[in-house]
């Protein structure tokens, strides 16, 4: 009569050893997503502060490669978009 509460006590024991272990695997993994996305953010912000030359040279150190799916979105009104000049020259 007591040994198969002993073995469920022992199950429990290891089912809740289990699951103490997820939860730490699962707030290390929810630490290195946060740092990562730190580290994404503090990227756009340095690459959008670059000048055009060194994020040109940077793209070509990482080889990126870049499709164009449209056009340039409209600038301002009467302005026009000195993006889609470059883009234009280039094609």
């Amino acid at each position: 009569m007591i040994a198969p509460l002993q073995q469920e006590l022992l199950k429990l024991q290891k089912d809740r050893s289990d699951v103490a272990s997820w939860q730490e695997e699962s707030a290390a993994a929810g630490e290195r997503i946060a740092q990562l996305i730190s580290l994404a953010e503090m990227a756009n912000r340095r690459l959008r502060e670059m000048p055009l030359g060194k994020q040109r040279e940077f793209m070509e150190l990482i080889e990126a490669e870049v499709t164009i799916i449209g056009d340039a979105p409209q600038g301002r009104k009467g302005q026009p978009c000195a993006l889609a000049a470059v883009l234009r020259a280039r094609a």
